[in-house]
């Protein structure tokens, strides 16, 4: 099966990438029934690092349908926070 495949394993659902290590580095986080995948945890750590380096003061989100631009505006302030907490 090619990656980016989507298995499913009797109550599992798994989905078939090529490489594991963005998982190691960003994991996977679930809030609220939301999982937050490793680009989206990646573009957070993005989102972050330049606030905090005083580069950013506004941002526009961009990117195909079903990305988690939606994700990203409607909780981002609380993720930031959350993954501001978890990196100190």
């Amino acid at each position: 099966m090619p990656s980016g495949s989507t298995v499913r394993l009797g109550g599992a659902i798994l989905s078939l990438v090529a490489d594991i290590l963005p998982f190691k580095r960003y994991g996977l986080d679930i809030r609220d029934g939301k999982v937050g995948s490793p680009p989206l945890r990646k573009a957070l750590e993005c989102i972050v690092n330049t606030q905090q380096a005083g580069m950013i003061n506004s941002l526009l989100v961009i990117g195909e349908s079903g990305t988690g631009k939606e994700l990203l505006t409607a909780v981002g302030a609380e993720l930031i926070d959350a993954y501001l907490a978890r990196s100190a």
